[in-house]
C-alpha cells in the first residue's frame, strides 16, 4: 500500500504550495509527456529489433 506523499520542509525554507499551472503551461506538460512516451516506444521497438537480430544470428550460423 502506497503511503500519501507528505510535504518536506527544509531548514530555513518553509514549504510553499507549488503554483496552479496555466493552460499554456498545461499544453507544454502535456506535449512533454507525450515526447516521453513516443521516445520510451522508440527504446522499447530499437531493443526488441536488436534482440530479434541477435536471435536471427543465432539461427541462421552454421553448425
Amino acid at each position: 500500500m502506497l503511503a500519501p506523499i507528505t510535504p518536506v520542509s527544509l531548514p530555513g525554507k518553509p514549504y510553499e504550495k507549488p503554483t496552479t499551472l496555466t493552460g499554456a503551461e498545461w499544453e507544454i506538460v502535456s506535449r512533454w509527456e507525450d515526447f516521453e512516451a513516443e521516445c520510451a516506444a522508440q527504446q522499447a521497438k530499437a531493443e526488441e529489433e536488436a534482440k530479434g537480430a541477435g536471435e536471427a544470428e543465432k539461427v541462421t550460423a552454421p553448425v
